[in-house]
């Protein structure tokens, strides 16, 4: 082979090992600051750093209709505070108030029936309390005396007929009662919508939710800490908290709950879930006012004890 063809197949080989070199390199890096949390925390004042987001204590509530419906009105603002037992969402219940007047309409029947009902035992009580010293004088005839007899008795079964009749409507009607509020999404307390997930003219349906709601509470930032950095991070330590876009603006934090178990990555807000089987130990911050708003993610980043 000659000189000059050698040198062209040795360009060649370097121009296809420099570019892999170079590719390669950044890749090895981040694997093996990745293999390395705690050493890389440490240079840097940091103990442990997590994702998280932001939420309130006790967590937000996820609301969902009680009954299928197409829903008439929506709570008109979201973000707008509301008392416990605000109507925030109303299904159509025309038909179930339609229910509800006829079931009136035959209580009112059942009352009147008892009312005759009452009024006929007692003329029929007078009538036997008339003739009973009668007969017994032969002034009248025995056989109507049993005649008032049988009717009284008849009359008493036709009363209890109608208490049971009249109970059972009245039950009937707190039946639609449930079922009417049954139609109505109210706020579970004081508090305020963070999002609407149905208008006016949907359809509905029963356990699906549709209003995000977040109770009257101190936000919070909930962690996920990596359990092979639990035993460093405590109740009381400082922490930063920033945005996960990194804006730079940094908001001052303290942990205040550590779970006391290990459990797989949840998915945050809006998240799907995690492929891999990492562990994790839930960490509780507590954060001044601020302008993060609930469900958004950030960086959590603890740092040394002072």
């Amino acid at each position: 082979m000659s000189l000059k063809r050698k040198l062209w197949w040795l360009l060649a080989l370097i121009s296809i090992l420099v570019p892999a070199i170079v590719w390669v390199t950044p890749f090895s890096a981040n694997a093996e600051r990745k293999t390395e949390p705690v050493q890389a925390a440490a240079h840097s004042g940091i103990v442990a750093a997590a994702p998280g987001w932001v939420d309130v204590q006790g967590g937000t509530r996820h609301l969902s209709a009680q009954t299928d419906g197409i829903v008439v009105t929506v709570h008109p603002a979201d973000g707008k505070p509301v008392d416990a037992g605000t109507e925030l969402l109303h299904l159509d219940d025309r038909e179930t108030r339609l229910e509800k007047k006829s079931n009136a309409l035959d209580i009112r029947l059942v009352e009147i029936k008892r009312k005759n009902l009452q009024a006929d035992i007692e003329s029929t009580r007078a009538a036997i309390k008339r003739l009973a010293p009668l007969v017994k004088m032969n002034a009248e005839p025995a056989e109507q005396l049993r005649q008032a007899q049988a009717r009284a008795r008849n009359l008493d079964a036709a009363l209890q007929s109608a208490n049971v009749q009249l109970a059972n409507n009245r039950v009937r009607g707190e039946q639609l009662d449930l079922q009417l509020e049954s139609h109505i999404i109210r706020a579970p307390g004081r508090g305020r919508i963070l999002r609407r997930d149905a208008h006016p003219g949907e359809s509905v349906h029963r356990g699906t939710p549709v209003i995000w709601f977040a109770p009257d509470a101190p936000r919070i930032v909930r962690a996920e800490l990596d359990e092979r950095l639990f035993s460093q991070v405590s109740v009381g330590m400082q922490a930063e908290i920033e945005s996960e876009s990194g804006d730079g603006h940094i908001i001052h934090a303290r942990v205040s709950r550590i779970a006391q178990a290990v459990g797989p990555v949840r998915s945050l807000p809006d998240r799907q879930k995690s492929a891999k089987d990492d562990r994790v130990v839930e960490c509780i911050l507590t954060i001044s006012d601020s302008d993060l708003l609930i469900g958004q993610r950030v960086i959590v980043r603890i740092l040394k004890a002072p």
